[in-house]
């Protein structure tokens, strides 16, 4: 049985895992580079520059030990095999095959128990997310990002985010402008996440071939992740959510 027909993988399925592929190639191709100029192992630059806990979120300790040791015992000589490895575990690979991809563009975790850490992800591919008719869909997103804070937790501060995307102007328009008044190129990430490598992909699910051309004449990122952050209540006030009562 065909792949497509054992995962029940739709066209655009398909073009995902492709392009999913081919940039997998490309984060090992850096990683590979990175091994040799900060004079470091290739496990240890895939940890850093591949970010690998995206590879090992939802696996066992025992299984996360195996899925190292496989890596560890392959060098540069078996790079195509050490591609379709990390393609393989990569979590997005397993959630475009088990369709339990999330269904929110903008979502958001807790961040020191102190701000709101707001992340974006593309979830209706191959739709433009920031097309006219989807802008009130992200809005709408981002407002009850506010109410969740507002209801679940008051004791946040601030909001942030960290994204190469807010170098676009259209991005920047969903945000405060204390928000945008802030932003600064990001130098500090322990880990290169999609903050980095989400520049790579097209909105209809597939590479970006223009800028991985780019970034493979110098191995500098076409777009440097910016990071903005925000008062919680200047973030409420934005998308017009109410303080929360508080009873006396």
């Amino acid at each position: 049985m065909e792949l497509s027909e054992k995962y029940s993988l739709t066209d655009i399925d398909l073009t995902r895992l492709k392009t999913e592929f081919e940039i997998t190639q490309l984060k090992l191709e850096f990683a590979a580079i990175k091994s040799e100029t900060d004079g470091i192992s290739l496990f240890e630059a895939i940890e850093k520059y591949n970010a690998f806990h995206r590879y090992t979120e939802k696996l066992t300790q025992k299984e996360k030990d195996s899925l190292i040791n496989q890596i560890k015992s392959m060098d540069s000589s078996r790079f195509s095999d050490l591609v379709e490895l990390l393609f393989l575990n990569l979590d997005r690979t397993k959630g475009i095959c088990t369709h339990q991809m999330d269904p929110k563009c903008f979502d958001y975790h807790i961040w020191k128990n102190e701000g709101a850490f707001i992340h974006f992800f593309n979830a209706i591919v191959p739709r433009d997310p920031f097309s006219e008719r989807e802008i009130p869909h992200r809005k709408n997103e981002l407002r009850d990002i506010a109410i969740d804070v507002r209801d679940f937790h008051p004791e946040l501060k601030y909001v942030f985010s960290v994204s190469w995307m807010w170098n676009l102007k259209k991005f920047q328009l969903l945000m405060p402008d204390s928000f945008n008044d802030s932003l600064k190129v990001f130098k500090d990430y322990e880990s290169y996440t999609q903050s980095y490598w989400g520049q790579f992909y097209r909105y209809e699910g597939t590479v970006n071939q223009e800028r991985v051309e780019k970034f493979r004449k110098d191995w500098e990122f076409p777009l440097e992740p910016l990071v903005g952050e925000c008062s919680i209540d200047d973030f409420m006030k934005f998308y017009e959510v109410r303080a929360r009562r508080v009873s006396v």
